[in-house]
């Protein structure tokens, strides 16, 4: 009879079984923000913008991206953050995060390429109740992710934008 090892629960697996959360991570102003990767659409460079008139100063205008007319809001003016200092080289270089909604789609306009992060579960701090911000029933700040040189506020953007955001986007 061969002589068997017993087999160890973890034996090949990672140090523990954790579940991964993919995410897109944009810096806002000097801020880093990041959405689940399931509620971004895709990421374009940025096209012409049309003004609305009577909406918020968040809401810049609508484009045409891929036979779709979308909204774009600037996310420095959604979240209230001063914009980052940026290089002339980089005056061009804009991007429109397209948030696949439920029932819409919504360009964020960013200002640097976002990156994709990749984090445990178990990484997310979702203690932080005293500093969520809550709006209706639902809050839409859905952790703190901690690395060495940066925090990372995750959003829930369909709740922010299922919210009264999406109310809020015309001037009644």
């Amino acid at each position: 009879m061969e002589n068997q090892q017993p087999l160890q629960a973890d034996a090949g697996m990672p140090e523990e079984n954790h579940q991964r959360l993919q995410l897109i991570c944009l810096q806002v102003g000097k801020e880093y923000y990041a959405l689940p990767i399931e509620q971004v659409k895709e990421i374009v460079p940025l096209s012409h913008i049309t003004p609305v008139p009577l909406t918020r100063p968040f809401v810049l205008g609508v484009t045409n991206i891929r036979g779709n007319i979308i909204p774009v809001i600037q996310a420095e003016l959604l979240f209230d953050t001063p914009p980052a200092e940026r290089s002339d080289a980089d005056q061009h270089k804009q991007f429109v995060i397209v948030i696949d909604g439920k029932n819409y789609l919504l360009g964020v306009l960013v200002h640097r390429l976002p990156e994709t992060l990749n984090v445990k579960e178990k990484d997310v701090d979702r203690s932080p109740h005293i500093i969520q911000s809550e709006v209706g029933e639902q809050s839409y700040i859905k952790g703190i992710i901690r690395q060495p040189k940066r925090m990372i506020v995750l959003l829930d953007f369909y709740q922010l934008v299922e919210s009264e955001l999406m109310d809020q986007m015309v001037i009644d």
